[in-house]
């Protein structure tokens, strides 16, 4: 008894264990397919590198590895990673939406360096200077996460913030330094933020173009009662060399039951189609060649000089020349029409093996 409860026991720690396996799998398995389109992965990947570069950045800052040290800098820092921190797990537990999450931590990040850069203006010093230069460039790749996660006119606006902090910052101060490099910042802020929304615009419409795409497939593919998989293997059995039969069986066994079995049936009935007509050719114009007879039963079906020529790989010198063998072994004046001779011939064979007349 006891020992069956034991198993019991660890049966069910067991199934414990993977249902929270399981689930944190399918967390993960939502988390990466969580954004279906283009834009949204590309502007999931950014998010998620950006959070992870401001958690390990702040850290690094408040344990005293980079950055001041002093009071009003570790508050800063704290709230920004709280803040950070909030964020992320409003994105996870769908509270927030991917856009939300993005536009909050970038709005965050800008206001703290802001804040970093009016407190150096307010105590100057060499130090604070360079601290005052050295957020500017921050500003400047918080404006490039903004543009590579697509968010539209979300960088002109902290483009405005970063130029208007850094005025500021030179007002305050009224260091010749620091305004020297006013215009320039300036210019570079409005370069990147015109290039950036140039940049955006065009991925938007590729992915428009892309989404259109994908809904005309789907719908082909619900059309055709079909899908991608399907498409791809009677592709590649298109290009599969004949000879090579285990590929040729591999490829087959991989489609739908009822489609592998409708194309075997087709084809059967196709080649059974075939060489029953090769048959009737062959004993019809029995007095003719092999190559002739393949000449006789393309002209039958239809098929033109040109394309003669090129399914049998021939020059039109060369079919030409076989032609006018045939018509002289059919006995056949020059203007008698070789296509309605054969066809006449056939229908007569046709007539005597079978007893009823052919229309």
């Amino acid at each position: 008894m006891y020992f069956c409860t034991l198993k019991t026991v660890k049966k069910e720690k067991k199934m414990n264990l993977k249902a929270i396996s399981d689930k944190m799998h399918l967390s993960k398995m939502n988390l990466r397919y969580r954004e279906k389109s283009l834009v949204g992965r590309q502007k999931l990947a950014v998010y998620m590198y950006f959070t992870l570069i401001l958690i390990v950045g702040i850290i690094f800052n408040l344990i005293g590895m980079t950055g001041p040290d002093s009071t009003y800098f570790v508050w800063l820092n704290s709230i920004h990673l709280g803040v950070t921190l909030l964020t992320l797990a409003g994105y996870l537990y769908r509270y927030l939406s991917l856009t939300t999450a993005l536009c909050t931590i970038t709005v965050v990040t800008q206001l703290e360096i802001s804040a970093e850069m009016i407190y150096c203006a307010l105590n100057p010093s060499d130090y604070h200077y360079i601290l005052i230069v050295g957020n500017v460039v921050l500003l400047g790749v918080l404006i490039m996460f903004a543009l590579v996660a697509y968010l539209k006119y979300f960088p002109y606006l902290l483009g405005i913030i970063s130029t208007g902090t850094y005025a500021v910052c030179v007002a305050v101060t009224q260091s010749p330094l620091l305004l020297n490099f006013l215009l320039l910042f300036s210019l570079v802020f409005l370069g990147v933020c015109l290039l950036g929304h140039h940049m955006v615009k065009i991925f938007c419409h590729l992915d428009s173009e892309n989404e259109m795409l994908r809904k005309e497939e789907e719908e082909l593919l619900r059309f055709l009662n079909t899908n991608r998989e399907e498409i791809g293997t009677l592709i590649a059995l298109s290009y599969n060399d004949t000879a090579d039969w285990k590929k040729t069986g591999s490829l087959l066994d991989s489609l739908h039951e009822e489609r592998r079995r409708a194309i075997l049936e087709n084809v059967s009935a196709y080649r059974l189609q075939q060489e029953t007509e090769m048959q009737v050719i062959d004993e019809a114009f029995s007095n003719l060649t092999q190559s002739e007879r393949e000449i006789c039963r393309l002209i039958l079906q239809g098929k033109k000089l040109t394309e003669i020529c090129s399914i049998l790989d021939k020059t039109e010198t060369n079919i030409n020349s076989t032609r006018a063998h045939i018509r002289k072994k059919m006995g056949l004046q020059p203007a008698d029409n070789l296509y309605k001779a054969l066809l006449q011939r056939q229908r007569l064979y046709i007539e005597s093996q079978t007893g009823q007349v052919v229309a």
